[in-house]
Order: C-alpha cells, then sequence, then structure tokens
C-alpha cells in the first residue's frame, strides 16, 4: 500500500500549454513537488486528511466547518469591537495555518455574513488581509441551501422556483406519454427532491 500512494504522489511532470489563435505554445516539463493529481478520486481523500488538523490550529475564537475544500468559520460576539478583532484573528490564523501548509488562501472566494435578528442593527466591520478588504455579503450558497443575513428562506425559495418550474414543465409535458407510476417517479426524482432537500433546517 505506501509503495502505491509513493508511486501516485511521486515522479509526476506537468506543463502549461497555452492555445492562441491555432498555434500551440508548450513550457518545459518540470516535476510536480507538491500537491496530487487533479481530479482524481483518491485526491479528495488524501485532502480530507490533509487539511483534518485545521480546527486545532484554531483558537477559541471561532468554530470552524469543514466540507470538502470549502472551510467556514463561525464566530459569535455581542461587542463590536471584539467581534471584528475575533474575525480578524481568526483569519489570520487560517492563513497562518494554510502558509505552513503550502496552501493559499482563495480572497477572491473569501466573505463574510453578519447573522441578525430584526431588532439588531448590521455593525460596521472592516476586515481585511494582507491590506485587502473581505467583503460582506447578504447571502451565501453553504451545502446547496442558500442562507441569508436574517436566515429566513425567502433567498433559497427564489433558487428553487426555476428548478421547480422546468420540472414541472417536464411532468406536463411527460403527462399524456407515461404511466401514473412512472410520472410519480419523474415526480421524486425532479420535484420532491429538490423541495425536500435541507427541509430539516
Amino acid at each position: 500500500m505506501v509503495f502505491l500512494i509513493k508511486s501516485y504522489l511521486q515522479d509526476r511532470y506537468q506543463r502549461v500549454l497555452v492555445d492562441l489563435d491555432s498555434n500551440k505554445y508548450y513550457s518545459k516539463w518540470e516535476s510536480v513537488t507538491d500537491g496530487i493529481p487533479h481530479g482524481s478520486v483518491l485526491g479528495h481523500l488524501l485532502f480530507l486528511l490533509y487539511i483534518n488538523d485545521i480546527p486545532n490550529v484554531m483558537c477559541d475564537v471561532s468554530n470552524p466547518v469543514l466540507y470538502a475544500e470549502d472551510t467556514s468559520l463561525i464566530i459569535t460576539n455581542s461587542d463590536n469591537q471584539m467581534f471584528e478583532k475575533d474575525i480578524n484573528t481568526a483569519i489570520l490564523q487560517l492563513s497562518r495555518w494554510c502558509n505552513s501548509n503550502l496552501l493559499l488562501l482563495n480572497l477572491e472566494k473569501t466573505y463574510f455574513i453578519q447573522f441578525l435578528t430584526k431588532n439588531i442593527n448590521p455593525a460596521d466591520l472592516h476586515i481585511s488581509y494582507k491590506n485587502r478588504q473581505i467583503s460582506s455579503m447578504h447571502s451565501s450558497n453553504f451545502l446547496g441551501l442558500v442562507i441569508d443575513n436574517n436566515l429566513s428562506c425567502r433567498c433559497h425559495i427564489d433558487q428553487i422556483i426555476p428548478k421547480l418550474n422546468k420540472a414541472s414543465y417536464l411532468i406536463r409535458s411527460l403527462k399524456p406519454l407515461l404511466s401514473f407510476e412512472s410520472l410519480k417517479m419523474v415526480y421524486f426524482s425532479t420535484v420532491h427532491s429538490i423541495i425536500s432537500y435541507g427541509i430539516i433546517f
């Protein structure tokens, strides 16, 4: 088993191909010193093992939630100044972990959401890393569920309505062609699966 993993990770090479106006330009082959083959089956498991210690290096100010390559940090504090400090501390800790593990924190995909109740106004937070402002979002797609800063279902419903419209059109088109049992199968695979996904939340 050790030999198989070693051969999977070592002696691999890559090069860059640039296709300009039907002319192809190739770089020299270079040895891959870090990482694993992209898109491989074993790659996902090795990546999960690789990042599994993130919760251990984060201090008490945040609660990390890991799923595949997505990492979310949940931070709570009723004091706005301490809240902002906790967020900046957590981002700094995460970026240090990334640097020490030969990974990069993708600031293009890094943002934060303030979850609010109706009686609380959003805090004026300034979150940045390496002199780059991290933007605030009103909603985010988390494992297929659209969560907004008020924890309402409105954004999620707005996202699934077009999918349900397409599914309804499909069922209406198939109705003259299929039996009732077949239509039920189509319903459960196209409509019910969308409506029931994440319903527990």
